[in-house]
């Protein structure tokens, strides 16, 4: 279906929806009606926060999402309030944390029934590294200093260890956006909204040089707009939803190239150039409509279709002087997606639903015909770019039904099936079902029993279109033939108005029957449970933990051949925390802790010899105490301290320097850790006072 015809059938369904409406009785004119008595808040109120945060010892890795990655004193700052009138008029802000790169806030105005606009800005600092150091100037187009002493391994580098100087990895994405909406009468609004979003930092980016290789703090400089308007409508029973998109990313950098610090193996091969993510376009219509039906039925229906476009220039075939340009590509996919929903209770306790969704992708790219050269010297095979298609349908639905008061049975399943092109499997089916159970023996127990099974069959295997010097033996998890069974039970008790216990369990046992290689089998298993206790208004209390373990199994081969290698994988998790809170009269206090540990084990070898590698290990202890005081009816203060300690183990990370590895030029990032003090103390004042509304 066309964008153009799907647009036709969305604008008909709403025009009907309208006039149907309006052959109805036209409801009375409400615009000049004055309420005397009515009970909304007036006036103006607000409340503004202002303190300091020191986060000592804190690094990248502690303020990964916030910003708080140094010992110094940070700003915290937040404000919000709202204000209204006898028109409806209003405005509302809300600000938080101004002090730190997380900074978020949204100021609006409007007035009731009639329009609102937004402004919006929000703040997502990824701290990465702050620890690892690089021979490399220059993130955009790296290079490495003058008179460098090319080597053919790391230990022969005689101008590494003066030439390293730290840099910080990670970025910072900020998007800022407005927002508009109005409102037409007849039950239509209008709506838009602009964002803008940048991304900029570096990113951690290795550069292969055939068998050596080098890892560089890469550049990123990307950027986001995205434009949406669309038409809404709210009837008796039935509303809709219509909404274009135009989406446009840029990239500062087309491309990065970067100096080989080893000897080459072949002397043309002393630069490497890596494709960066280009400039693409992205635009669509999405349709949402929904309406209520006899019998206590309602259904709802979704259309969407996306065109992705890029044109972008690609890069020459190799690094040589002369080198061939393949031009730009020509870049076109078209997403479509079509989804019914319809649910019913037809019956007293008798409940149904069932979804049907179909997802097509149709790429229009124009092929295009590139001759290989390997490391600047060997010419290598002659490739057309491959056209990646695929047909979606998804099938699911179920059925409730209240057998006794105490006891209701239920039964559902899905069903996926994906037609492919260029692709090894040419079509997967993924079936799913259920046995439901719903027990209450009592009014204070509910318990919930599921059990049920799961088949992936892939069909239509075609090897000839494995990439080069791909084991024909092994295939993409996602396309292997798999059975499960699974089981989940929940239960919940509250044995007296101030106690709640809740407990969930999961199992689920997979096996890869028809594998040789690769996955063979997996076991998940998963226990979580919660406890509450409110003695009184003033006290709570709280507890919580889960544990959940993995294994999996998996056999492996050097050539296309019989399994020779098998590996082990065990990874368990456990989680706890505890917590209170109580308040009385001007004074709150709140004590919380929570510990998580989790734990890797790899054992792999031949069949029949297998050895352990170092068991991964991660432990997360927390522990946060904070008090507040009410000075008056309109200050507060409030002090905050908390402890943090994360420590990971991992084998692969631990003791790697920039020489570690012979044919590595590393940055040296190291495995995550921190031991953080936080201490924290602010001011809120509250400001503004409300009317009593009148009786």
């Amino acid at each position: 279906m066309s964008s153009r015809t799907l647009l036709g059938i969305t604008i008909a369904a709403l025009l009907a929806a309208a006039a149907a409406q309006a052959d109805e009785a036209a409801p009375p004119d409400t615009s000049n009606w004055k309420c005397e008595s009515c009970p909304f808040a007036k006036g103006y109120v607000a409340e503004a926060t202002l303190g300091v945060i020191d986060p000592r010892q804190a690094n990248a890795t502690y303020g990964r999402y916030t910003g708080l990655d140094r010992s110094h004193l940070d700003a915290d700052v937040d404000a919000r309030g709202n204000w209204r009138d006898d028109s409806g008029r209003y405005a509302e802000y809300r600000l938080d944390d101004l002090g730190l790169d997380s900074r978020t806030g949204r100021v609006t105005y409007g007035q009731d029934g009639k329009f609102a606009v937004s402004l919006s800005y929000s703040g997502l600092p990824h701290r990465v590294y702050d620890t690892t150091v690089t021979p490399y100037t220059s993130a955009g187009s790296p290079t490495l200093p003058t008179g460098w002493v090319a080597a053919g391994a790391t230990a022969g580098m005689t101008d590494l260890a003066a030439s390293l100087a730290r840099v910080d990895v990670g970025t910072i994405r900020k998007t800022a956006g407005l927002d508009v909406r109005g409102v037409l009468g007849a039950g239509f609004t209008v709506f838009g909204s602009v964002t803008h979003e940048t991304k900029r930092g570096n990113d951690i980016v290795g550069m292969p040089f055939l068998v050596q290789s080098a890892q560089v703090a890469a550049a990123l400089d990307y950027q986001t707009d995205t434009v949406e308007a669309g038409l809404a409508w709210t009837g008796h029973g039935a509303s809709a939803r219509l909404a274009f998109s135009d989406s446009k990313f840029k990239d500062a950098w087309a491309a990065m190239g970067i100096q080989n610090p080893f000897l080459p193996l072949v002397p043309s091969a002393t630069r490497g150039v890596l494709a960066l993510p280009p400039d693409n376009d992205a635009r669509g219509v999405n349709l949402i409509a929904s309406s209520a039906l006899p019998a206590n039925s309602s259904a709802s229906l979704s259309l969407s279709y996306t065109e992705l476009r890029q044109d972008a220039a690609l890069l020459p075939s190799s690094t040589l002087p002369g080198a061939t340009v393949p031009g730009a590509f020509d870049g076109k996919v078209n997403l479509a997606h079509y989804a019914a929903t319809l649910g019913s209770r037809p019956l007293n306790g008798l409940s149904l639903h069932g979804r049907i969704a179909y997802d097509q992708r149709t790429d229009d790219s124009t092929p295009l015909t590139i001759a290989q050269v390997i490391t600047d010297e060997a010419p290598g095979a002659t490739l057309t770019t491959p056209r990646y298609n695929y047909d979606r349908l998804r099938l699911d639905g179920g059925a409730d039904y209240r057998l006794r008061k105490w006891l209701s049975v239920g039964i559902g399943g899905d069903r996926l099936n994906t037609d492919r092109t260029m692709q090894v499997a040419k079509r997967t089916e993924d079936g799913r079902s259920w046995v439901r159970l719903r027990l209450a023996p009592l009014e204070s127990l509910s318990i919930t029993l599921k059990g049920g099974a799961a088949h992936r069959d892939a069909s239509g295997i075609d090897l000839s279109l494995l990439p080069p010097n791909e084991n024909p033996l092994m295939s993409i998890f996602y396309l292997s033939n798999r059975d499960r069974d699974f089981f989940e039970a929940d239960a919940a008790w509250t044995p007296t108005e101030t106690v709640s216990v809740g407990l969930k369990s999961f199992l689920a046992n997979d096996d890869y029957r028809r594998s040789t290689l690769g996955l063979l089998s997996g076991h998940e298993r998963r226990i979580d449970g919660t406890l509450g206790w409110t003695p009184s208004d003033h006290l709570s209390f709280y507890a919580d933990g889960g544990y959940q373990k993995r294994d999996t199994l998996q056999d492996g081969a050097f050539s296309a051949a019989a399994a020779i290698w098998q590996a082990l994988i065990r990874d368990q998790y456990s989680n706890l925390g505890v917590g209170g809170r109580y308040a009385v009269k001007r004074w709150d206090f709140a004590v919380d802790y929570s510990h998580a540990l989790s734990t890797g084990n790899s054992t792999v070898g031949t069949i029949g010899t297998l050895g352990s590698f170092p068991e991964l290990r991660t432990r997360y202890d927390s522990a946060t105490f904070s008090v507040g005081y009410a000075l008056s009816t309109a200050l507060s203060v409030r002090l905050r301290y908390a402890y943090q300690n994360y420590a990971s183990d991992d084998w692969a990370l631990d003791n790697i320097g920039p020489a570690t590895v012979p044919n590595l030029l590393s940055l040296a990032a190291p495995a995550s850790a921190y031991n953080v003090n936080l201490l924290a103390l602010s001011f809120t004042y509250r400001f503004g006072e409300r009317p009593a509304a009148k009786d």
